[in-house]
């Protein structure tokens, strides 16, 4: 059999593809259907092949909302729809399906999805329908356990966040992925992109400029959360209006925790915080590329790094990029790379130049070093801009 050619097909063909591929329809056509010699999958996938997903507009918090069937998850050429989602009525009404199912070839590698923690993945046998079923499953940082079902594959044992743990494979309507946990509950966007697309941050879903476009963006929105000027959802808390540095006691106020630029206002306070963050905005990508690293496709280290400038003296942010490239060349991964690279971030002269943080573990009496103090106060910022990019708090 010859290899697939590539098509490209425009937004409207492809909207009217997928409405026309619900349900168990979709399962049987994306199976085995071809178009003019074209696995259907890989059309869907081809179709998006110039278009990198991190540039769909996603209003946040969608993120965690469940996938509808015909959406696509993943990036091409790891693009697959989904065919059947959470609750749907199955033989004839007399149960519900528990998971969501992702029309993936037979074979396509599937990942760990724990927000950037290991975890142990189990293979068990189940019977399907008179037929041996292979289903990996590991519980996540969060307590909710993630099983994946009609498995062609299953590698047990202790696995890195981004590790493939196993390959799909085919049962009932044909070749897919079935999602579900335990307890049951709908399988998110976030759970299911992870699953799927090995990523940085996978469920990124919108694009550098609408990061900072607005006072209502996600990048300002979790910096603000890391700030703690901003709940999760991104409305204001008390300190947004107003309260004293933990640091050098000055007064702030506003998302950014401004110190004089608004002059007391807070609505001009957070206009100048946006401008001042957006005129860095080149310069920042300017960093990250020279560090071979790329904001297009790795918008939480782009957000790490704005966090930084926003805290910190601007030279620190300016010597995050090459920390994380050295994070990662050392084997660190996910919230550990970033976390150390921000600390050492904050290096000059040989020591961690970082008096006001230093200073508020100095008068908490914390017995820490310098490093593990400043660690502690990044590691709890990598982890609210997490939870607001992902909706994984």
């Amino acid at each position: 059999m010859s290899e697939p050619t590539s098509i490209t097909i425009d937004q409207q063909q492809l909207e009217a593809v997928i409405s026309r591929v619900i349900g168990k329809l979709v399962s049987e056509l994306f199976a085995g259907a071809m178009v003019l010699g074209v696995p259907i999958y890989l059309i869907v996938s081809a179709s998006h092949a110039q278009d990198s997903f991190t540039s769909i507009p996603v209003a946040s918090g969608d993120i965690n909302r469940e996938p509808k069937v015909g959406e696509i998850i993943g990036r091409a050429p790891t693009a697959f729809p989904v065919t059947d989602i959470w609750g749907s009525s199955r033989d004839g009404g007399s149960r519900k399906h528990k998971g969501l199912d992702i029309a993936t070839p037979t074979g396509t590698p599937v990942y760990l999805a724990n927000d950037g923690k290991p975890a142990t993945v189990s293979q068990f046998f189940d019977d399907y329908k008179g037929a041996q079923d292979i289903r990996c499953e590991y519980i996540r940082h969060d307590g909710v356990v993630v099983q994946l079902l009609h498995m062609q594959a299953c590698y047990p044992g202790e696995h890195q966040p981004g590790e493939v743990i196993g390959l799909t494979g085919t049962a009932g309507t044909g070749p897919h992925l079935h999602m579900e946990t335990e307890p049951h509950q709908k399988i998110s966007f976030s759970l299911a992109w992870q699953t799927i697309q090995k990523s940085e941050m996978p469920m990124m879903a919108v694009s550098n400029g609408q990061l900072f476009a607005t006072l209502d963006s996600p990048g300002l929105r979790a910096i603000g959360y890391a700030e703690g000027t901003l709940t999760l959802e991104g409305k204001p808390t008390q300190a947004y209006w107003g309260h004293s540095d933990p640091g050098n006691f000055r007064r702030n106020q506003g998302w950014c925790s401004d110190q004089g630029r608004g002059g007391g206002n807070v609505e001009l306070a957070n206009q100048k915080c946006l401008e001042r963050v957006q005129q860095r905005l080149e310069l920042i990508k300017t960093d990250l590329q020279a560090a071979q690293l790329n904001p297009e496709t790795q918008p939480l280290v782009l957000v790490n790094t704005v966090d930084l400038y926003n805290q910190a003296s601007p030279w620190v942010s300016r010597q995050f990029p090459a920390a994380y490239r050295r994070a990662r060349q050392q084997g660190l991964n996910g919230e550990q790379a970033i976390v150390w690279a921000r600390v050492e971030a904050f290096r000059r002269r040989g020591k961690i130049d970082a008096s006001g943080l230093i200073g508020i573990c100095q008068r908490e009496g914390r017995r820490v070093s310098d490093w593990d103090c400043v660690a502690a106060d990044q590691r709890r910022r990598v982890q609210a801009i997490s939870a607001v990019l992902t909706g994984v708090p």
